[in-house]
């Protein structure tokens, strides 16, 4: 992934937040069945790909963006699971889902 579409995401911020979140995804499910002794090193390697990826959707992304949206659902959910963190897990979560509806009544925005 980091060699063939990460690099081919033309300079395009959603396109590379999307591919860090997947490799956050994938990470985060290699945790699962790796070996004790990797975990650490997964999860932190994990929790740069997802800060990578919320931080190019908070710059470039609109608030209610499905990319950005899901970037900060998956990454709430990494930190429930993998860094054991569920407080912190619901305040990511929460943000995303106020920020996204503060956003989408300002601007009135339909979904049919």
């Amino acid at each position: 992934m980091k060699d063939v579409l990460t690099p081919n995401a033309r300079n395009d911020p959603e396109q590379i937040a999307f591919y860090e979140r997947m490799k956050g995804d994938f990470l985060r499910y290699e945790i699962e069945i790796a070996a004790s002794n990797l975990r650490d090193s997964l999860q932190n390697e994990a929790n740069l790909c997802y800060l990578n990826a919320k931080e190019l959707a908070e710059n470039n992304l609109p608030a209610y963006h499905p990319v950005r949206v899901g970037i900060m659902l998956n990454y709430s959910v990494f930190c429930f699971n993998s860094k054991s963190k569920a407080e912190n897990a619901l305040k990511i979560a929460k943000q995303a889902y106020e920020v996204s509806d503060e956003k989408i009544k300002v601007k009135k925005i339909r979904f049919v």
